[in-house]
């Protein structure tokens, strides 16, 4: 990490979310940084084949940084992502947003969900708003990948076409080493296209070209037969910059979830035979978690 972040500072708030299973855990913290000398707060965010609690999780981290055990593997805006090693292996997967909004804590704290039946006359009058008030921020990550940067050593596509350009890279959530875990980002290079609901047919052709690509690229880099891919968009986003998720169809991410997920494959054949308009005339079904901001607003 450089002498940016002061790690001995490092003291947890709270915890946010543990999973035991996924061996997944997301820590409230507070730290000091040269931007932040007074501390700022911030979520951490780690995998682990083994950690016990959360304060061992630190102890961990904490030993591996005073000895040099803490590798960076890429810094883009206010995540931070790299490696600590024990024993001689990098086992530890961490990410630090520093610093971390209110709609970060949010995120990656464990909270009630709801349903909702979004009807096209609830996004005009309340979600659209919403996004054009809030769905503009946590987006410089996005930026800085689509302007050249950061993160440009791990592209596996980039096409700068004002309408039908895209970027596709490996997502931060994914080791780069198992290929059940497999995890890809594409990300749209237009600004105009934020969410399910902005797709038309006009969009047919760069959802096509994301599907060949992606397809091209398992072959190409990692070997992996295209049927062994899932594609979908997420509604609600968790940021409005459109992009699609690509993982392996064996990965039990949180997100393939119903309720969360639309494969690229329906949306394309949606829009393409049922109606042009298909995403602004239709009800969306959608859960929701209680501390996001539209929750109440969505309430009334």
């Amino acid at each position: 990490m450089g002498p940016d972040v002061y790690w001995d500072s490092l003291t947890v708030e709270r915890t946010l979310n543990v999973d035991w299973h996924t061996k997944y855990i997301a820590l409230l913290v507070n730290i000091q940084s040269d931007a932040h000398p007074d501390g700022a707060r911030s979520v951490l965010l780690a995998t682990r084949q083994g950690f016990d609690t959360a304060q061992h999780l630190l102890n961990l981290f904490r030993s591996a940084s005073t000895q040099r055990e803490l590798t960076l593997l890429d810094h883009n805006d206010i995540y931070y992502r790299f490696l600590v090693g024990t024993d001689g292996a990098a086992d530890c997967k961490l990410t630090l947003i520093h610093p971390a909004t209110p709609a970060h804590i949010a995120k990656y704290t464990r909270q009630d969900r709801m349903i909702v039946a979004e009807t096209p006359v609830m996004y005009r009058s309340i979600v659209l708003p919403w996004i054009d008030a809030h769905g503009s921020s946590r987006l410089k990550w996005i930026e800085n990948i689509l302007n050249g940067t950061s993160e440009q050593d791990r592209l596996l596509h980039r096409s700068d076409d004002p309408t039908n350009g895209f970027v596709l890279l490996p997502d931060c959530k994914w080791d780069q080493t198992s290929l059940t875990s497999l995890y890809l980002l594409a990300i749209l290079s237009r600004r105009d296209v934020r969410s399910l609901r902005d797709l038309t047919a006009e969009h047919l052709p760069v959802l096509k070209e994301i599907r060949r690509v992606v397809y091209q690229a398992a072959l190409d880099s990692y070997k992996l037969d295209p049927r062994k891919l899932r594609m979908y968009v997420h509604y609600l986003p968790t940021y409005y910059y459109f992009h699609v998720h690509i993982v392996h169809v064996d990965l039990e991410a949180p997100g393939c979830a119903v309720g969360a997920a639309h494969l690229l494959d329906d949306i394309i054949d949606n829009i393409e035979h049922i109606s042009n308009d298909y995403y602004q005339r239709r009800t969306l079904h959608y859960y929701i978690g209680t501390e996001h901001e539209l929750c109440p607003l969505l309430k009334q």
